[in-house]
């Protein structure tokens, strides 16, 4: 038997089958003829326009189930959208170097979490996952279809354990916690906003394990 240590971040007991989920980041690069520019550019801003429902659709549920404080999360997330060094600048990046829209938000993401790096504050360094979040959804949303886990929970029959090498916050916020009884977690912090999430739902979770998936 395999003995795994890590950091209990919401107290209980659960005992179900494990889910294994690992996000595998997927970046698509690609150069795009003149011609393409203004046809991804558009993409870009379809993608953030479903994105911000969703999340809106997300805040709110959370609102009504949860709590206010916690749909407050997405709340932030859906100024992120906004932010001109975010989906404006990958909109930029589209138009001046004929990009595609993925590799666009990787590197605005990536320019961001030099920026939030060089700052040194601890609150900060936590808002990087909230925008890797963000940069995940609108990525999916350039290609838009339902999420694989999410699904894949209403399939399994139920008490399931979750063990995943992360959990974005609004993906967590998307599942059903009343089939999902625990959480495990490769990666994460006390703070973490899916930790926070979890948490008030009284879901038991452990965190930093490293190795679990």
């Amino acid at each position: 038997m395999t003995k795994l240590t890590g950091h209990g971040v919401s107290p209980g007991v659960a005992v179900g089958r494990a889910v294994v989920a690992v996000r595998e980041a997927r970046h698509v690069r690609y150069r795009l003829a003149t011609s393409g520019v203004d046809r991804e550019r558009q993409r870009l801003r379809a993608a953030r326009e479903r994105t911000r429902v969703e999340l809106e659709e997300i805040s709110s549920r959370v609102s009504r189930t949860v709590g206010p404080a916690q749909a407050a999360i997405f709340a932030a997330q859906l100024l992120m959208l906004d932010d001109p060094l975010f989906v404006r600048r990958a909109d930029e990046l589209i138009r001046a170097e004929r990009i595609n829209g993925d590799w666009a938000l990787e590197r605005a993401i990536a320019e961001l979490h030099q920026v939030f790096a060089r700052e040194g504050d601890a609150w900060l360094r936590e808002r990087v996952a909230d925008l890797a979040d963000v940069g995940g959804r609108l990525r999916r949303n350039l290609r838009p279809g339902s999420d694989p886990l999410a699904d894949l929970v209403q399939e399994l029959e139920p008490p399931l354990i979750l063990v995943a090498d992360e959990l974005p916050p609004s993906v967590a916020a998307q599942l059903d916690w009343t089939r999902v009884r625990g959480l495990v977690c490769d990666i994460g912090s006390p703070t973490h906003h899916t930790v926070i999430l979890v948490r008030s739902l009284g879901i038991p979770t452990v965190i930093g394990l490293g190795g679990a998936t």
